[in-house]
């Protein structure tokens, strides 16, 4: 059973890691930053659980491994993503990572 839940949260963090390279659906309200936000952060919110799960019955380790696993992911996050939103303000090692959200891909064109 351990497998299944370890082999599943790497599924889980790797599909979200590599699905949010590219929007997957197209949005009027939300950018397509915030949608390849939403999907990384997806990954890893689902992915962390399944290795601290994995590693049952020595919760001690799971949880230095959980924990490790999260610290990576947010690391990743911050050196080469624009992914670390908080109020509204863009963190990351870059600039070039810190401009503002594209508009959305299906927001009405203002024609002045």
């Amino acid at each position: 059973m351990q497998h299944a839940f370890s082999y599943t949260g790497l599924a889980a963090i790797i599909a979200g890691g590599i699905l949010s390279m590219f929007p997957l659906w197209k949005s009027a309200t939300l950018s397509p930053d915030s949608i390849e936000r939403r999907v990384y952060w997806t990954g890893c919110a689902v992915g962390t659980p399944l290795l601290f799960l994995s590693q049952l019955p020595a919760w001690p380790q799971g949880l230095f491994f959980a924990i490790g696993t999260a610290v990576a992911l947010l690391a990743i996050a911050f050196q080469w993503t624009n992914h670390i939103k908080i109020n509204g303000r863009i963190y990351s090692v870059f600039n070039n990572n810190r401009r503002p959200d594209r508009p959305p891909a299906l927001a009405p064109v203002d024609d002045e």
